[in-house]
């Protein structure tokens, strides 16, 4: 149920959306933003929404223009943001879960996937037409992403490859491996700088290409960094008679 508030001239909705705040509120311009943030005592889990019964915001959906999701909340829900007339969107670190048709045929052009995302379900960017970046920051190992023909950029619902998923440089092999053929993007390391540190998630290989016995040979900068990392953290330890070559 909504709940209405006429404060200081200031117009603001909102909504309980499953374990959610939903808070919709209008600028001068007559603007909308939408706000989703954690509702008090709940587990920020996104109630879920079909075509035939949407989001109780979907009637402002076309002056939509700016969304923003909170820390806490951890799933988004079905259906929540089709449609919506927004150019981006970051999404927050506590996220786990983005369903099907969350966005389906929203006019944003980039999104942020961050770390912590595990699981994407199929179609959950349906007919996102101007969808052109998707700067994902998970390993591949740790997500599973659902492929569908017309998710992102499509022709005529077939893949075209159009929309680009950058990730880290050392993830790139992974990523084409799991989901080459099921992902309709290019996936590319393009604008993903490393980190402050060599040693954070992302700068380091996922392994070495040549370990055998107690000798590691180091192949690349990216495999150095390996090296640096197990070392610093202490994960892995090497006995003195271990052999580093450089290549």
């Amino acid at each position: 149920m909504g709940k209405f508030s006429w404060a200081q001239n200031e117009w603001h909705e909102t909504w309980t959306s499953g374990g959610t705040t939903c808070t919709l509120t209008m600028d001068d311009h007559n603007f909308y933003a939408l706000t989703v943030s954690v509702a008090e005592g709940q587990d920020g889990v996104m109630a879920d929404y079909t075509e035939s019964s949407p989001a109780p915001w979907h009637e402002y959906v076309t002056d939509i223009h700016t969304l923003v999701i909170e820390e806490g909340v951890k799933e988004i829900g079905k259906w929540a943001f089709i449609q919506f007339n927004i150019n981006s969107v970051t999404l927050p670190q506590s996220l786990r879960v983005i369903k099907t048709d969350a966005f389906r045929n929203s006019t944003m052009s980039i999104i942020d996937i961050p770390s912590t995302v595990t699981y994407i379900e199929a179609g959950a960017f349906h007919y996102c037409e101007q969808l052109y970046d998707v700067y994902c920051y998970a390993k591949a190992e740790d997500i599973l992403w659902g492929g569908s023909n017309a998710d992102f950029i499509t022709v005529e619902y077939e893949m075209c490859r159009t929309t680009k998923m950058h990730v880290f440089p050392t993830r790139v092999a992974a990523f084409q491996s799991k989901y080459g053929t099921s992902l309709n993007v290019t996936f590319t390391a393009e604008n993903m700088a490393p980190t402050d540190s060599w040693t954070d998630a992302g700068n380091y290989a996922e392994s070495f290409s040549s370990w055998e016995g107690n000798t590691i040979t180091i192949q690349n900068e990216a495999e150095l960094a390996r090296l640096a990392y197990l070392l610093n953290s202490g994960e892995q330890s090497f006995d003195q008679d271990g052999v580093i070559n450089l290549a």
